[in-house]
């Protein structure tokens, strides 16, 4: 048997057989005790929030040298703690430094590349390091400014 549900139903499994009904029409999502019509995605992310935590970052480039500004800032909550948290951090500062580095020398002209460029290759750059130390998943904000410019971010 097959049935075809939407949010909201209500399923119930008998021996004699299986039944559907609609109950409510699964649109509003309580949080904290307060009813809220949030989307998908708004679940989704502080879904991976709770979970995993959270990664952000900011640099700062000069498009017009190719190169990295100062040093990259890390921020982190509910993804590593303690001991731990200094290390792991490190870890991802270093990938970052070592990808945007490599990334904004092998360019040769400031029209060939935009901010958005290097925030994705960073983001790849800390998703990848977060995963191989720590095997989780925290939602990666990459905040790349530029000199004199524009700054962009995107989360995961």
């Amino acid at each position: 048997n097959i049935v075809m549900c939407e949010d909201g139903d209500q399923v119930t499994l008998t021996d004699d057989g299986i039944s559907s009904k609609r109950v409510t029409d699964g649109r509003y999502i309580y949080v904290d005790g307060i009813e809220e019509a949030i989307g998908k995605q708004v679940v989704d992310e502080r879904l991976i929030l709770g979970k995993d935590g959270f990664l952000g970052f900011l640099v700062e480039i000069d498009r017009e040298r190719f190169a990295r500004v100062g040093e990259v800032e890390i921020i982190t909550r509910g993804w590593v703690e303690g001991d731990e948290a200094d290390e792991f951090v490190e870890a991802v500062r270093s990938a970052l430094i070592t990808e945007i580095d490599a990334f904004l020398g092998d360019q040769s002209n400031p029209d060939d590349y935009s901010v958005e460029d290097v925030a994705k290759r960073a983001r790849r750059a800390a998703g990848r390091t977060v995963s191989k130390t720590t095997k989780r998943r925290p939602m990666i904000v990459p905040m790349v400014r530029e000199r004199g410019g524009k700054t962009t971010n995107s989360a995961r």
